[in-house]
């Protein structure tokens, strides 16, 4: 009977990811704030990394 006055609403999508490599991500982080740091240009996600 209560449920005719109270709609329930859907749950929001929450979406986790599974597989995260966090090193990759700091690494990244620590080679923005050195370019920032020198006044290099920043890397865009297209560029392609040089290997040595």
């Amino acid at each position: 009977m209560f449920n005719l006055f109270k709609v329930r609403k859907p749950r929001r999508f929450h979406h986790d990811y599974l597989y995260v490599d966090e090193r990759k991500e700091r690494l990244k982080e620590i080679e923005e704030r050195a370019r920032r740091e020198l006044g290099l240009p920043l890397r865009d996600n297209n560029e392609k990394e040089e290997l040595p």
